[in-house]
C-alpha cells in the first residue's frame, strides 16, 4: 500500500494503471492535448481559448485521417465540459495534458512547463510527461524519531510513503516497553549539553538503546532495498546520523541529512528539503552518462541517429536514452519489417519517434534523461548508449 503527498492539484506521478492504457495501442484515434498554463488565478480565460483553438486544430487532424464529425464530437466531448469549467481554469500547475480515446479521458495537471501542442495518432503522445515517468531519479528517504520509523520514496515532484515495509516503530517497540517510557532528550544550552529523561538516564544508555532500534530498522531496510539502487536520505535530529551510519549496510546512505523531528516537519518542506540532498546525486548520474555516451559515440556502442535508437529501443538494446523535450521527430515505425522513415512533418498515421523511442526504453526499464535541448550530449534530439 501506498499514501501519496501531492503538491495541491498538480500531478506528481502517473498512477500504473493509466500508464498501461496510455502506452498501448489505441482501438481508434487517440488525441493527446498539451497547452503551456497560467497558475492560480492568472489569465485563466486566456488558457480556455487555447484549449479551443487545439480542439479546433485535432478536429481538423481528425477529419483529414478519414473520421466523420460525430465520432469526433464523442471524442472529444470531455474537454467542452472543461471549457465550461471555471473553477478548473483557476487551479491550474504549469502544464496541463489532456488524453482523449475511445472511452478513455484523462487529464494532469503538471508542475512543469510544456509547449502547446495537438499529436492525433493511433498512439497517446507521452515524451512531455517524462519527467514524471524517469524513476531513475527515485530516492528515498527514512523519517526516523524515537517514537516512529517511516520510509518514503521520493521524486522531484512528490514524496510517497511505502507502508508496505514492516519497520519497527520507535525505541519502546524495540525494547518491549511503552513508549511512554523511551528515553528522551533535549539539548540546553550554547554547548548543547543534553539532559535526558525517562527509564535509564545515560547518554550512553541511549545510544546502546539507539543503536539497537536503528539496526532493526535497517535490517528491514535492506530486504526492501537491496535491489533498489537508489540514495537513501536520513531525516532525523542531527545526534541520529552517525549511530545510523555506524549501524546500517546501506551503501546509498547519503551523508547529508534532513535536520529536525520528522513528526514536526510539513511534508511540503520535508520533500523540498529532501529533494535538495539527492538532486547533486542524480546531477552527477547524469554527467556520467553524458561522459560515457561522448566516449562510446563512434564506436558502435553509442549513436545519435534516430532510426538506429528507435529500432535498438523497440528491441531492448538500449541501455541509456537522452531525449530532448520539446521536440519531435515524425515518422513510421515497422516492427516486423524493422523499418523506420522519417518525415518532414507529420501526416496521418505518423508518430513522434522521439515520444516512441522513448516510452519503449521506459517500458524495458532502462534509462531515460528527459531534457531540455542544449542539456544534450550533442546536438542531436536523441542519443542512446547500447547494451551490446
Amino acid at each position: 500500500m501506498a499514501n501519496y503527498y501531492q503538491e495541491g492539484t498538480l500531478a506528481s506521478q502517473i498512477p500504473g494503471e493509466d500508464l498501461t492504457k496510455l502506452t498501448q495501442p489505441s482501438s481508434g484515434p487517440a488525441v493527446s492535448i498539451f497547452i503551456n498554463t497560467q497558475r492560480i488565478g492568472i489569465r485563466p480565460r486566456r488558457d480556455q481559448i487555447k484549449l479551443k483553438n487545439l480542439l479546433s486544430q485535432a478536429e481538423k487532424e481528425l477529419s483529414a485521417q478519414g473520421y466523420r464529425s460525430p465520432e469526433i464530437a464523442k471524442l472529444l466531448e470531455p474537454a467542452q465540459d472543461l471549457l465550461q469549467n471555471t473553477m478548473f481554469w483557476q487551479h491550474q500547475g504549469e502544464g496541463l495534458a489532456l488524453y482523449f480515446g475511445p472511452d478513455l479521458f484523462l487529464s494532469y495537471r503538471l508542475p512543469f512547463a510544456i509547449k502547446d501542442m495537438v499529436v492525433a495518432s493511433r498512439h497517446f503522445h507521452l515524451k512531455p510527461l517524462l519527467p514524471l515517468l524517469c524513476g531513475h531519479w527515485r530516492f528515498y528517504l527514512l523519517a526516523l524519531s524515537q517514537k516512529q520509523a517511516r520510509l518514503f520514496q521520493g521524486s522531484p515532484y512528490h514524496l510517497e510513503e511505502i507502508t508496505s515495509v514492516d519497520l519497527p516503530q520507535g525505541i519502546g517497540e524495540v525494547a518491549g516497553e511503552e513508549p511512554k517510557k523511551s528515553l528522551n532528550f533535549y539539548n540546553l544550552g550554547r554547548g548543547g549539553k543534553r539532559i535526558f529523561y525517562g527509564h535509564g538516564g545515560s547518554e550512553e544508555e541511549l545510544k546502546n538503546r539507539l543503536k539497537n532500534y536503528f539496526q532493526k530498522v535497517d535490517r528491514a531496510l535492506n530486504d526492501f532495498l537491496a535491489e533498489k539502487q537508489a540514495p537513501l536520505i536520513l531525516a532525523s535530529v542531527d545526534y541520529f546520523l552517525p549511530i545510523y551510519k555506524k549501524v546500517s549496510n546501506s551503501s546509498y546512505l547519503l551523508d547529508e541529512v534532513v535536520s529536525g523531528n520528522p513528526e514536526k516537519i510539513k511534508p511540503a518542506k520535508l520533500h523540498s528539503q529532501a529533494w535538495a540532498i539527492a538532486s547533486p546525486y542524480f546531477e552527477k548520474e547524469r554527467e556520467r552518462d553524458r561522459a560515457e555516451y561522448k566516449k562510446l559515440h563512434g564506436t558502435g556502442q553509442a549513436t545519435n541517429d534516430v532510426s538506429e535508437v528507435v529500432l535498438a529501443a523497440d528491441q531492448g538494446r538500449v541501455k541509456t536514452l537522452f531525449v530532448a523535450l520539446g521536440q519531435e521527430r515524425w515518422g513510421r515505425f515497422d516492427a516486423e519489417k524493422l523499418q523506420v522513415v522519417i518525415e518532414d512533418s507529420p501526416s496521418s498515421g505518423s508518430v513522434d519517434l522521439l515520444d516512441l523511442a522513448a516510452i519503449r526504453v521506459f517500458q524495458h526499464g532502462q534509462r531515460v534523461h528527459a531534457v531540455n535541448p542544449d542539456e544534450m550530449p550533442d546536438q542531436s534530439p536523441l542519443a542512446a548508449i547500447f547494451h551490446y
